[in-house]
């Protein structure tokens, strides 16, 4: 198993000591010798570092220190249960304005022109399609082209007319 092992700097020598493991740190710690703003480096590395600037070091060796974040959850949270509890109570708007529900059904008037349209092009345009395919399919690849035609410009219709266009 790998230990972790540092250099500290002793400040008023100006000398690297160690290597010292994490329990010798712990103790260098509790005599007082070592503190956050204390110098340390990994064996072989030429970089100092504060312990302040090393979170999970710091998180080790000082607990209760104000710089070690704790995940917990701020106080005054929104749970989703909430807003959905919220939504699910409000009322219809349709029951709250009986003359808005009533207004929306007099404005349906049987079948809607975007259908209507849709019907006449696809028998129109079928028909039209199965003329030309009829004519020029003289291989059963030209037919299988001509039928997958058939089936994207009736999904691309039906999409055009239901889906991209307003209801008019």
């Amino acid at each position: 198993m790998h230990t972790s092992v540092y250099y500290t700097l002793n400040a008023e020598k100006g000398v690297a000591e160690g290597p010292h493991t994490l329990a010798e740190l712990a103790v260098l710690r509790g005599n007082g010798q070592l503190t956050p703003e204390s110098w340390i480096a990994k064996p072989g590395d030429n970089h100092w570092e504060r312990i302040a600037d090393k979170a999970l070091l710091l998180e080790k060796l000082f607990p209760n220190h104000p710089l070690v974040k704790v995940d917990q959850p701020p106080e005054n949270t929104v749970d989703i249960r909430d807003i959905l509890g919220v939504n699910l109570s409000r009322e219809d708007p349709n029951t709250l304005i009986p003359a808005l529900r009533k207004d929306h059904a007099l404005k349906f008037k049987g079948i809607s022109r975007n259908l209507r349209d849709y019907l006449l092009l696809i028998i129109f345009g079928n028909g039209l399609l199965t003329g030309l395919t009829l004519s020029v399919a003289i291989n059963p690849m030209t037919l299988a082209s001509c039928i997958g035609f058939f089936v994207l410009s009736s999904c691309g219709l039906a999409y055009v007319l239901f889906f991209v266009m307003d209801r008019y």
